[in-house]
């Protein structure tokens, strides 16, 4: 009789089990309210098309090698709108083509390489010929960036310069996906930052017809706020955008 005494009823034992469990449980939610969470890190970073397709990926997964604890959003769009997000502390860092003279007080600039502006068509296009000569643009469909858009300015001075005038375009766009369904199915040709359309100029989905010109180009680089030191995090991702511009992985 005193062994049968000494053990619990089923129901005791089960009772046991689930309280020990609960017990355990708030232990442990007490502990994670005692250890304060520490918010994952964060950076806002901005970037023209033309750094969104070749260097800011590779940067990004240099960083992330690096640096793994901190998560990076990317946003794109056209260079004032990036400043201007820039000037209002919604992005850290802005991987663009020059800030024109004016556009806000604050930015610093440093560059990182040149690119060309280039006229993209086809392949097989009537004008895909070592000896195409300028004039003859202006027989076929002309897809130009609209004139808010940074390049506009010197794809402008460039047919100027060779003595096209101000020509009224067929097309006024700097969009990817749009200029290249566009541009593979018909004779238009398009003047974009080359750097936008390198991965389908590589894979020979378009092509460039070569332009001997320092005017269709410019300057891409990183636009900082002057009035914020950059942190660890910012000045590693600097660094890794940096790199991979020297070598020339842009």
């Amino acid at each position: 009789m005193a062994d049968g005494a000494s053990r619990s009823p089923p129901a005791g034992r089960l009772f046991q089990s689930h309280a020990g469990a609960a017990i355990a449980e708030l232990e442990r939610a007490q502990d994670l309210l005692r250890a304060p969470v520490t918010p994952r890190r964060k950076l806002a970073l901005g970037a023209l098309p033309t750094a969104a397709t070749g260097l800011l990926p590779r940067a990004a997964l240099h960083f992330q090698a690096e640096r793994p604890d901190c998560t990076r959003r990317i946003s794109t769009g056209p260079n004032w709108l990036l400043l201007s997000h820039l000037r209002e502390d919604a992005l850290d860092l802005v991987v663009d083509r020059i800030p024109p003279a004016g556009n806000f007080e604050g930015p610093s600039f440093r560059q990182l390489y040149w690119e060309r502006v280039a006229p993209v068509t086809r392949p097989g296009h009537p004008l895909a010929h070592p000896d195409w000569a300028p004039a003859e643009l202006l027989h076929y469909p002309l897809m130009l960036p609209p004139k808010g858009a940074v390049i506009a300015a010197s794809v402008r001075a460039w047919l100027h310069a060779e003595g096209l005038g101000d020509p009224i375009p067929t097309y006024e766009n700097v969009s990817l996906a749009f200029g290249r369904g566009v541009v593979r199915r018909s004779d238009a040709i398009w003047f974009i930052s080359e750097g936008v359309v390198r991965p389908e100029i590589e894979a020979g989905l378009l092509s460039v017809l070569p332009v001997q010109n320092a005017l269709l180009g410019g300057p891409v680089g990183i636009s900082l706020r002057r009035d914020t030191p950059p942190g660890a995090d910012l000045a590693a991702l600097i660094e890794a955008i940096a790199e991979s511009a020297r070598d020339g992985t842009v």
